[in-house]
């Protein structure tokens, strides 16, 4: 929130978008976090790691596909 709130002091669109992404970013590590103990519970801690893995992957292909598009 410290980085958050000194970013605002900056003007232009690229600071909110940049914040937005950081707050997401975030909050997607907690929610991740709280749901990974569940989990290991339910599924090994190597199957956890595998799970998560091919999620990232997939989301980065998303990205580059989105942002290079063949």
């Amino acid at each position: 929130m410290l980085v958050f709130a000194h970013g605002l002091g900056f003007v232009g669109r690229a600071v909110w978008l940049g914040g937005a992404l950081v707050m997401a970013a975030a909050i997607s590590q907690a929610i991740y976090l709280v749901a990974s103990g569940e989990l290991v519970g339910q599924l090994s801690s190597l199957r956890l790691v595998a799970l998560a893995m091919c999620v990232s992957t997939g989301f980065c292909a998303v990205q580059f596909l989105l942002l290079k598009p063949m």
